[in-house]
This record gives C-alpha cells, sequence and structure tokens, in this order.
C-alpha cells in the first residue's frame, strides 16, 4: 500500500489560494489577476450588511479606477437616490457638501445598505479623485466617475424626476406624462396595490408609461440646456430616460406578479438591472465619447453570479444579471463572489424592522463556505477562471451557500438562506473572509445590540417588492 498522503478538498483549496487578503499589495494581486480586455468588473457580497464587502470592494474599486480607467460603478441602489450621489460625486451638486449630505435620499427600508459609514467613505473618495484629477465637470474626461443606481424600485420617485425633467422641456409634454402617470393615482403610494387591482380584473396602465417613455427619449436626444455645462446637460438627459425606463419597467414588474411565477419576476428585475448597464455604457460612450467604457457592478452574489450554475436557474428558472452578463458580453465580463463563515451582520428581523447587529451563525457543513474554513486560512482568494483540474475537482458541486440579505432568520437558516451552487461554474473569483463583522449604519436605534432578535414576537413575510433574500 502506498504511503502517499491524499490531499483533502481543504488542502487542495489552500494550496492554490492566494492569503491572505488583507492589505492594499494582496488587493493588488486580485486586480493583475483580472484581465485587461475586461471591461466589466462584477463584485458581489454574501450579505447586504457585512462591513469587509463594502471595503473591501472600495478599495478593489478604487485600484480599478486608478490603474485601469474604469469609467462608473453601477450598484444595487434605486436610481433616483443614488445620482444624488452622482452628483455630487462628480462635482455637480448645487446643495450637498458633504458625502453625507449625498446619501439624504436614502430613506426607504433598507435605508443603512447606502446609509453607512463604509458608503459614505467611498462617495467621498470618488468625489476627491474626480476632483484631484480634474475629471469633475470636464467633459472630455467623462465628467469623472460615476455612481448610479440600478434596481426597479423607485416607480413613484423616478415619475416625478419625469414630469420635472419634461415641465423644463416642453410644458405640454409634461401635463400629458402627468395626465399618463395619473393612471397610478387610484393605488395609493403602495405600488402593490396597483397589483392587486390588476389581479382582480382592472385595467393596466401599460400604454401610459410606453407613451411617456416615448416621449422623455424623444426630448432628450435634443435637449440642449443653454445654462448648463455639457457634462450637467448630459446627465440630466441620462436620469430622465432612465427614470422613465423605471417607471415602464416597474409596472410589468408589479402587473406580472400574480400572474406569474415568482421566476418572471425575479428575471424582470434582473433584466432591467443589465439593460441598466447597457444604458449607462451607451451614456458613456454617446454623451462623454468613451470608446470602450468600462463598468464594475456592486450587487449581491445572487444577482453578479451565473444563475446557470445555481439552483435559481437549474430548479427555479431564474436568470440574473451574472448570467445575461456572461452571455452577452463574454470574458470582457468577469464577477467576483464573496463568502464567509461566521461573524456578525448587519440585518433586519422582519421587513420594514430596525436593523440590528445580528451574530452570524457559522458555516454549515457541506458548503462552500464551510470548505473555505476548514483551510484554516483567515482570508483566502481563488482565481476560477484560471484555475488548475485539481482546483476544480476539489470545488465540485453541488455544495449549499449562503445567500443573506436584508432579513436574517438563524432559526429557518438552512430553509431561508442556502441554496445549492456549482461553484466553478458560477464566479470567476472567489474572496472568502473566515470571519467577519456588520456594517456600520450612520444611523441605529437602541434594537442595534439585541443580537438575534427578540423573542416571541410574530413573524410577518415581507412584501414581495423586495425579495427578503437578495
Amino acid at each position: 500500500m502506498s504511503g502517499r498522503r491524499i490531499d483533502s478538498d481543504s488542502d487542495v483549496v489552500r494550496d492554490h489560494a492566494l492569503s491572505p487578503v488583507a492589505g492594499k499589495d494582496d488587493l493588488q494581486k486580485l486586480v493583475a489577476a483580472i484581465p485587461e480586455d475586461v471591461r466589466f468588473v462584477l463584485m458581489g457580497e454574501s450579505s447586504h450588511g457585512t462591513h469587509e464587502w463594502y471595503t473591501t470592494r472600495a478599495e478593489l474599486t478604487k485600484l480599478l479606477v486608478q490603474q485601469r480607467g474604469f469609467h462608473a460603478l453601477a450598484t444595487e441602489a434605486d436610481f433616483p437616490d443614488q445620482f444624488r450621489v452622482n452628483m455630487y460625486a462628480r462635482g455637480l451638486s448645487k446643495d450637498d457638501m458633504t458625502s453625507t449630505d449625498a446619501l439624504h435620499n436614502f430613506k426607504r427600508f433598507p435605508q443603512w445598505m447606502w446609509r453607512n459609514d463604509e458608503w459614505d467613505h467611498m462617495v467621498s473618495w470618488i468625489n476627491g479623485y474626480n476632483r484631484a484629477t480634474g475629471m469633475a465637470g470636464n467633459l472630455d474626461k467623462a465628467g469623472g466617475v460615476g455612481v448610479y443606481g440600478m434596481d426597479v424600485y423607485s416607480m413613484h420617485a423616478s415619475s416625478r424626476i419625469v414630469i420635472n425633467f419634461l415641465d423644463e422641456v416642453d410644458p405640454e409634454a409634461g401635463k400629458r406624462a402627468r395626465q399618463r402617470y395619473a393612471c397610478f393615482d387610484r393605488f395609493g403610494k403602495d405600488a402593490i396595490n396597483y397589483a392587486f387591482q390588476f389581479a382582480a380584473g382592472g385595467a393596466s396602465c401599460e400604454q401610459q408609461v410606453l407613451q411617456v417613455l416615448m416621449d422623455v427619449i424623444q426630448k432628450a436626444a435634443c435637449y440642449d440646456q443653454k445654462d448648463d455645462s455639457g457634462v450637467l446637460a448630459a446627465e440630466k438627459k441620462f436620469s430622465a430616460v432612465c427614470n422613465a425606463r423605471i417607471v415602464k419597467d416597474a409596472e410589468e414588474y408589479y402587473r406580472q406578479m400574480f400572474f406569474s411565477s415568482q421566476a418572471l419576476t425575479w428575471n424582470i428585475r434582473d433584466t432591467h438591472m443589465v439593460d441598466t448597464v447597457k444604458m449607462i455604457e451607451d451614456h458613456l460612450a454617446n454623451d462623454y465619447h468613451v470608446a470602450a467604457p468600462k463598468i464594475i457592478i456592486w450587487a449581491h452574489n445572487s444577482h453578479i453570479s451565473d444563475a446557470r450554475a445555481s439552483d435559481m436557474g437549474r430548479s427555479r428558472g431564474e436568470v440574473n444579471v451574472g448570467q445575461i452578463m456572461r452571455q452577452e458580453y463574454g470574458n470582457e465580463a468577469y464577477n467576483i463572489g464573496f463568502l464567509t463563515h461566521r461573524g456578525s451582520v448587519a440585518a433586519a428581523d422582519e421587513w420594514d424592522q430596525p436593523v440590528r447587529r445580528k451574530t452570524l451563525r457559522p458555516s454549515m457543513e457541506g458548503s462552500y463556505e464551510r470548505l473555505m474554513h476548514d483551510t484554516g486560512l483567515p482570508s483566502l482568494a481563488l482565481d476560477i477562471r484560471n484555475a488548475a483540474p485539481e482546483l476544480n475537482e476539489a470545488l465540485k458541486g453541488p455544495k449549499l451557500q449562503r445567500f443573506v440579505g436584508v432579513i436574517y432568520l438563524p432559526k429557518t437558516e438552512r430553509q431561508s438562506h442556502y441554496s445549492r451552487s456549482w461553484l466553478p461554474e458560477q464566479y470567476d473569483m472567489v474572496v472568502h473572509v473566515d470571519k467577519t463583522k456588520a456594517l456600520h449604519p450612520l444611523e441605529t436605534e437602541t434594537s442595534w445590540d439585541k443580537g438575534e432578535g427578540l423573542e416571541g414576537e410574530e413573524f410577518r413575510e415581507p412584501p414581495e417588492t423586495y425579495p427578503f433574500g437578495v
């Protein structure tokens, strides 16, 4: 019998890992692993409330901006709220004196997802970088690094922005938009009421929102505000078109909610996110004359991974941003997943409840997180795109993977937060930090340190308008 030692999967992972992933020099090695021809870097997160995911993505983003000339950051956020950040970052805001001021529009749950110290510091850096390099407000230099939201949930806020734009450029078009968007007035502020009424046989607003979008596209194409700088005009008309598209896609999202599977509404949302990235690409190319726009995307792992390599695509028929970007851009798209074994996380117990610093339980046996933990390394990164055969074999799925959104339910950990996945097909790179901590919201309540939540409270299902997972 041979005395040769047979390596365990964790041994193989450790042998192929870059570790630690802690300082700037370590992150520089990760950037070096990203091919030079990549134009879209998708950065994930295993939860919406982990300090290390915000700070690590921020440092990687800075390096990509400084060394690779990336032009914009697209985020899993509402477009109107993040557009205020964009205006501050580009040096175009007349009202916001600080990065914290620019975060003021993030008011609805989960406001702490973007109103936190980590994002505040990143916004301040982008503003400082744009000013220091002379890019802020400079049409010849893409107006600086832009920051945009790409989600679909801002129907009412977006409709107000559209009307304001049309009022400025063509008051008659603004009047028509008011009349058409008034289709939603009878449903109140909660868009889910529109879904209920349509399901009960009510008329849809589909044609009205499409007509407004066509008006906005036409008016934006010839927009030339003499009082605005070139960059300000470019951003204002881009915002108008994006917001009109949000209203159109949000109407479809809610209209389909009770007539189709959950997969369809998920697919509408993620397809909208990709469409927004494409619009940012066209915006940079057409308005700023950037030959090959480069865009960074921040979103949850469930969005930036490849859905075909998880239960999302294989069992539920869902597509996601990572899959669509790979299909349409090939090797120009590069996605990075982020995993952790244990620690703490900022999350709520229920929908629309205060954020809490909750204990994140150790990962389950049979999960990729536990496999990474078993290496004994405090942090590591794996270059999956160029993985050796033995590493691919060690990572072979299916294995469980944890997904924590804005709500964390440790008592139903397996059912609520784990899904099967095939990691080698899911990401181009994986970063694992064994113990992570909660991000730091700008505001917290007395319940912040209540651990896993109050006992004996009745659990209320969160609205489908914002799935608690991601």
